[in-house]
């Protein structure tokens, strides 16, 4: 998750848990009431960083290197995580961990990053939006 992109709509952190919504202040009432009346979760947003994985890249240097077949070396035959050398995700370190990092040796990662928001965060805002458009035309 991106620092710092994490955001609850509506609550201003006068809100107490397990109360309603619509106690507090900070946001306008007809937003909260909006909120309270489309769901019993608040909206949130927030940013991540997707990044592509190297399969064999055990050090996490964007590289498959003998580092990488270093590190499963070591712990071959053994079980152990991904930054031991379970490349194929089966919590144990053997031929087929080696096989896919021979598949990618010597092959380097172009890095790549974004940010993006939580989806029913968005729908959530958006649907408090149309209702307070709604109320506001009666």
């Amino acid at each position: 998750m991106v620092k710092g992109s994490y955001r609850v709509f509506g609550n201003d952190g006068t809100h107490e848990l397990n109360e309603p919504i619509a106690n507090g202040g900070g946001t306008p009432t007809e937003v909260l009431l909006a909120l309270a009346s489309i769901s019993d979760h608040l909206p949130v947003v927030s940013g991540f960083t997707i990044a592509e994985v190297l399969v064999g890249d055990i050090d996490g240097d964007g590289t498959v290197a003998f580092a990488d077949f270093l590190i499963l070396a070591h712990n071959f035959g053994m079980p152990g995580n991904a930054c031991q050398g379970d490349v194929s995700g089966d919590a144990k370190i053997d031929f087929d961990d080696f096989l896919l990092l021979a598949d990618n040796f010597g092959k380097k990662l172009e890095a790549a990053a974004t940010s993006v928001a939580e989806p029913a965060g968005s729908v959530l805002l958006l649907m408090g939006f149309v209702g307070l458009l709604r109320r506001s035309r009666r």
